[in-house]
């Protein structure tokens, strides 16, 4: 059996097994709990690609696009006509696959390279709300497939390459949190003079693509005219303020460097070290608490945790109790979501006499849920049309209309610009018939 077809098989195995024991609980949590509309925005791209391209021009972008690896799968996917409940299912299927992969690199046997993505289930269904983001599309997860190919044993191919190059362009993250100490800190060096060359090499392709990252960190955090001495000063006064387990990483960092320049540093002190880069380096933007910024941090501790596992005697007792909270997690997630229902189900059937506004975060929610059947201007909170993540060519005019139905959730507290003529309840929120004075 040819390699590209037993990773076929695997794959459509991790789909389906995704599919029986995380994905209902993650799509309910984010899509009925919450709408969470930042994960609707690659399904929605893409599937302006498929219908009508000519109106993705219309799009205002997020610093990180995801074009490679979210879009591109997502776009294959509605080719072929799948809801996006399957799409979801799909792309988890993809993500716990490519985590079978890395502990099958890492561990060596078949038990071992089911750990890590039934550990991922386990964390996640333990906390829904902030490990469920590893899962969501447009979320940096797809990181998972760079760290996958840096971590081979093998030589890097061109292929792997150009994909790492699409998934820097696609996600400015990837840079500087697995490129950049990957290239710097590689396996392959066995002398000071390669680091020092892997470091110059580094430093041309960072000034190469230096118009990203700056566009980024002034989109995102406006951050990049802020002097160098200046951000130095905000990682230490941060370093100053946080815990012992902040120090503990850092301590860490250091001594995998020193391992590293003795050059007689292994696979585990490298994994430390990502880690614990990936997370200094959010301490220094003030953003160490983001769990959807820290996949990387949490990959590399569950490797480490991996090996330690499986050195620990009765590995059959072990693997039972492993695969048992696996599957008791699932039957409960399983049950206390059956009976959730999507929080703005009342859009299938919603009117369509008058043009539609929402805040920002139903807008694109209530476009997938109501089946596209209507597309929200929407609005930040002073009630001012905003034009994020989102496109304005779903609309004839960029214009709040002279009659329109209003959508807000409980908690957005956004002012009426109008008459309201009729008020309804609509799940966790209400919607406003206005008429414009």
């Amino acid at each position: 059996m040819s390699k590209l077809l037993k990773n076929s098989i695997s794959f459509v195995i991790w789909i389906f097994l995704g599919k029986i024991l995380i994905s209902k609980a993650v799509f309910s949590h984010h899509f009925s709990v919450q709408s969470n509309s930042d994960a609707l925005y690659t399904y929605l791209f893409a599937k302006d690609l498929v219908n009508n391209i000519t109106i993705i021009n219309g799009w205002a972008l997020p610093p990180s696009n995801y074009f490679f690896p979210d879009v591109f799968l997502f776009y294959l996917t509605l080719l072929a006509d799948f809801s996006f409940y399957d799409i979801f299912c799909v792309w988890i299927g993809f993500l716990l696959f490519l985590l079978f992969k890395i502990s099958r690199e890492y561990s060596g046997n078949f038990l071992g390279s089911l750990f890590l993505p039934f550990l991922t289930i386990i964390l996640t269904l333990g906390d829904l709300d902030q490990k469920g983001q590893w899962l969501l599309p447009g979320f940096h997860s797809g990181m998972i497939l760079g760290f996958y190919i840096l971590s081979k044993n093998n030589q890097i191919t061109m292929t792997q390459i150009f994909i790492l190059l699409l998934l820097s362009i696609s996600d400015l993250w990837f840079l500087p949190t697995i490129l950049l100490p990957f290239v710097i800190f590689n396996r392959y060096f066995s002398s000071y003079t390669n680091f020092f060359k892997n470091l110059a090499w580094f430093s041309l392709f960072y000034i190469f693509i230096s118009k990203w990252i700056n566009s980024f960190f002034s989109k995102a955090f406006a951050y990049s005219n802020i002097p160098i001495s200046w951000k130095v000063s905000r990682l230490f006064h941060s370093l100053i303020q946080q815990d012992f387990f902040t120090w503990f990483l850092l301590i860490l960092f250091l001594y995998s460097i020193y391992q590293l320049l003795k050059l007689n540093s292994d696979r585990n002190s490298k994994l430390v070290l990502l880690a614990s880069w990936n997370y200094l380096f959010l301490l220094g933007l003030g953003l160490p608490s983001k769990t959807r910024y820290l996949v990387i941090a949490y990959l590399c501790l569950g490797i480490l945790i991996l090996k330690i596992w499986n050195r620990l005697p009765l590995a059959l007792l072990r693997n039972t109790l492993f695969f048992g909270l696996v599957g008791s997690h699932s039957i409960f997630s399983h049950l206390s979501t059956s009976n959730l229902t999507l929080r703005t189900e009342c859009f299938v059937g919603a009117p369509v006499d008058r043009h539609w506004v929402s805040d920002y975060w139903s807008a694109k929610y209530m476009k997938v849920f109501s089946n596209d059947k209507i597309a929200p201007l929407p609005v930040d909170e002073y009630g001012n049309l905003y034009h994020w993540i989102h496109n304005r060519r779903w609309h004839k005019e960029w214009d709040l209309p002279s009659q329109y139905y209003f959508y807000s959730r409980k908690e957005e507290k956004i002012p009426v610009n109008g008459k309201v003529e009729k008020e309804k309840s609509c799940g966790d929120g209400k919607i406003l018939s206005i008429q414009r004075q």
